[in-house]
């Protein structure tokens, strides 16, 4: 009888630390997903704070250009009266007080600076504008129904569309392998993909042995897509700020820093996951995970709901 009393025992034992196991496993897991939603509703947040602020540059912006583009037409004109000015004070044509005027205003340096102080000032302009226009895509209240999205078609659109822009730049090596379609809001595959290869392709343009790698895989109820380059990578201090706002590790001109931000953002809304690994002096390499079906459908930010609805009312 003790013998079975201790059988009894170390069986109820057993089952309990199988419980406990369990129990730490959901703990761990509960925790993980905690920390993606509160990722996620942060984003979210971040995302309607930017869409907002793009809507109010937005109209002074468009004041701006349209001055700008007003006053480099004029500019045109009273540069034309500047140099036939000129060319009178060179021949001694006009009065004393005019010639000793243009003197003192300096003609030349007027003829020459002026026009470059206008291009600068239209470049900084068409900044702004592509900044705003990222911006206001941070946020988006209501995605499309999701729809039938070929992955390695978007892969390689998202290729075509940046070596149009960028012609210098070289053709990747590509091993795509995914038949299956997934489920995705429309236009919003390639979306998040093109920044994403972007990246890749800015990191070893000044490589003369630069690599850039696409690959894209299956398995089961899944498809992966990674992005290989051996540029100079991220350092570590950096790499947990890349999916930040505004963060750009490149120069001044170079990126706004919302490419990856806005991929993150498409992807968490999808259900999917998005991996960067780094070594600095090595290159990066980005995984992307999708479903093939959604689970439970998109993903809608509660805060990003209720922040909408204040603002609505």
């Amino acid at each position: 009888e003790l013998l079975h009393k201790h059988f009894d025992l170390r069986k109820a034992y057993e089952e309990l630390e199988t419980t406990y196991k369990e129990l730490h496993a959901a703990q761990e897991n509960l925790r993980s997903t905690q920390t993606q939603l509160v990722q996620v509703e942060k984003m979210a947040s971040i995302g309607l704070l930017a869409a907002g602020a793009a809507h109010e540059i937005n109209n002074p912006l468009g004041i701006l250009k349209s001055n700008l583009n007003t006053l480099d037409s004029d500019t045109h004109d009273i540069l034309d009266l500047l140099q036939s000015l000129q060319k009178a004070v060179d021949e001694k044509s006009v009065p004393f007080e005019v010639s000793k005027l243009a003197q003192k205003v300096d003609l030349d340096y007027l003829i020459e600076d002026v026009p470059q102080i206008l291009k600068d000032v239209k470049d900084a302009s068409e900044r702004i504008t592509g900044i705003v226009n990222a911006l206001g895509k941070c946020y988006t209240p209501r995605w499309g129904d999701p729809v039938v999205s070929h992955v390695d078609a978007a892969v390689t659109a998202s290729i075509d569309s940046i070596q149009k822009q960028n012609t210098n730049y070289l053709k990747p090596q590509c091993d795509l392998h995914c038949d299956s379609t997934i489920e995705f809001s429309p236009g919003k595959l390639q979306e998040c993909l093109e920044p994403i290869i972007l990246n890749g392709f800015q990191a070893i343009e000044n490589k003369p042995d630069g690599v850039l790698r696409i690959r894209s895989s299956e398995e089961e109820d899944k498809v992966i897509i990674t992005i290989d380059d051996n540029g100079p990578g991220i350092s570590e201090k950096h790499l947990s700020k890349v999916l930040e706002p505004f963060f750009s590790t490149k120069s001044v001109g170079k990126g706004k820093g919302l490419g990856l931000f806005l991929a993150y953002q498409i992807i968490s809304n999808h259900k999917g996951e998005l991996m960067i690994n780094s070594q600095e002096g090595v290159g990066c390499q980005v995984i992307v995970i999708l479903h093939k079906k959604i689970p439970g459908g998109l993903s809608v930010s509660h805060v990003a709901e209720a922040n909408l609805k204040s603002r609505v009312n």
